[in-house]
Formats: C-alpha cells, sequence, structure tokens
C-alpha cells in the first residue's frame, strides 16, 4: 500500500514538473528594439530601431538596448527592454568644448506600463513598443 501511494506521489511530481517546464521559458529574447521619441519642445514623434549593443543618437542622448523580452504568442503581450541612455553633453569651461558623458538612465522600461520606470528628461520621452531580430 505505501508502495503505491509513493509510486503515485511521485507520477504527481514528474506531471508537474513537466507543466512547470512551460512556464518556466515563456519569453523569446531578441536583441534589436524598436521604439517611440517624443520631442517634447517641437512636440514630433519618431521611431527608431536598434539592433544588440549599438547605440542609437537622439540630440545629445545615446540610446542602447542591452536586452529585450518578449511574451509567448499564447500569452498576454508584453515586451520589456533593458535600456542604457547615456546625455554626451558639451561641457562649457574656458579650456575648450569637452564631451562628458552622463548615465542617465538604466533599468527596465515596460510597453505595457510605460510610466512604471519612466526616464524623465526635460526634453524628449521614450516609450518601447516592440522587440526585433538583430540585423
Amino acid at each position: 500500500m505505501m508502495l503505491k501511494a509513493k509510486l503515485l506521489l511521485l507520477a504527481l511530481f514528474i506531471f508537474d514538473l513537466v507543466q512547470a517546464r512551460d512556464y518556466i521559458e515563456p519569453t523569446f529574447s531578441k536583441g534589436g528594439l524598436k521604439f517611440v521619441v517624443l520631442d517634447k519642445l517641437t512636440n514630433k514623434k519618431q521611431t527608431y530601431t536598434t539592433s544588440g549593443n549599438k547605440p542609437v543618437t537622439v540630440g545629445t542622448l545615446e540610446i542602447t538596448s542591452k536586452a529585450c523580452f518578449e511574451s509567448a504568442p499564447d500569452e498576454q503581450p508584453e515586451t520589456s527592454a533593458y535600456i542604457e541612455i547615456i546625455d554626451k553633453k558639451v561641457a562649457d569651461d574656458n579650456q575648450g568644448a569637452a564631451t562628458v558623458p552622463e548615465i542617465l538612465y538604466q533599468n527596465w522600461m515596460f510597453a505595457s506600463a510605460p510610466s512604471l520606470n519612466s526616464f524623465d528628461h526635460p526634453q524628449y520621452n521614450i516609450t518601447i513598443i516592440s522587440c526585433m531580430e538583430n540585423k
């Protein structure tokens, strides 16, 4: 009797592991990213694409997508990307102009909730749209 109970528990445990594997791999990793930048001063939107660790320059900002994940097609759509934004502004001093890079943002952004980890900048608003394959 005990042997049957142990075998039944073992079978249920293995069945749960097989089902759990479906939940462990729900996302698809892609290197590229498609995003929109809103210039708040001119009220113009522009769509950009980046692949891998290649930065896109918008004004003095350099935007790089480090990772991008999308949910599986049979689940609720969700796109998340790890983005790094560096401001390469020119320093004004008496000894000449020099570029002073400053990391403004290094965090995850989500397409379904853009205000969750928003990028606060006086001129630009950035929203991710979707992941893309590396070119």
